[in-house]
């Protein structure tokens, strides 16, 4: 998890993950919204289930405190050393730029791509993040590219080069550059239930503060009870 300034944020993740497989996308919506505390039950449950798979050893290479010391860009190079020094990883679309050159993805290949499982029977749900874009000047230039933007079509450019997974639900997959991509692409498409990461929709207060360093205090081993305690603080910060 480490990150300079932002370590804890792939934390953050894992607890937005199991909040949606746990509990559902109501409970996600709520929780989000600062409906449901992160000292409820289920805010609990979800971190609980974290730890169970984080904090026991030999379910993490080189045990819980190398979640505080690795890099969270550099997690996924144990993985292809020889024998591999882990099996799967949670990690972003961004973690295409870290592959070593020649590794190959894909079913017949040495890596694939793959939603985190779900904690029950049910189709796996997808937590998301993304690039916003937003006009600061009514210029005729600004108000004719947002449009041009939201257009599925003005992304396959982009999607060719590589660094794009579109949001749209008809976008050609064939226009993605990369079987990585592709892959992913049809992971969103296909996802019955999607959610947008959720720190980033709560109050940088909490999102990118308490959040971050809750993460980092439970790993640490501060004991639960105040870990949430302090999270949910953020919210009377004062901050929005």
């Amino acid at each position: 998890m480490e990150s300079f300034g932002a370590t804890g944020w792939s934390g953050t993740d894992w607890i937005e993950d199991l909040v949606l497989r746990l509990h559902g996308p109501e409970v996600y919506d709520q929780w989000t919204a600062g409906a449901v505390p992160f000292t409820d039950d289920l805010i609990r449950a979800a971190f609980d289930h974290f730890g169970e798979i984080t904090l026991h050893p030999g379910r993490v290479t080189g045990g819980p405190r190398s979640i505080l010391t690795v890099p969270a860009l550099e997690e996924i190079a144990p993985m292809f050393e020889d024998p591999p020094g882990c099996l799967p990883t949670r990690q972003a679309s961004f973690q295409e730029g870290n592959l070593p050159a020649d590794v190959t993805v894909g079913p017949q290949g040495e890596v694939d791509v793959l939603a985190l499982p779900p904690v029950n029977d049910e189709k796996p749900p997808l937590l998301t993040s993304g690039e916003i874009a937003a006009a600061f000047s009514p210029s005729d230039e600004a108000l004719k590219l947002i449009p041009y933007l939201a257009d599925p079509r003005s992304g396959e450019p982009w999607a060719e080069i590589g660094g794009y997974i579109s949001p749209h639900l008809g976008f050609d997959q064939t226009a993605y550059g990369t079987e990585f991509e592709r892959r992913l692409g049809e992971l969103v498409a296909e996802a019955e239930v999607v959610r947008f990461d959720g720190s980033d929709l709560m109050p940088p207060a909490v999102g990118t503060g308490t959040f971050w360093e809750g993460m980092i205090n439970y790993v640490a081993g501060l004991d639960l009870d105040s870990v949430l305690e302090n999270i949910q603080a953020g919210y009377d910060s004062g901050s929005s």
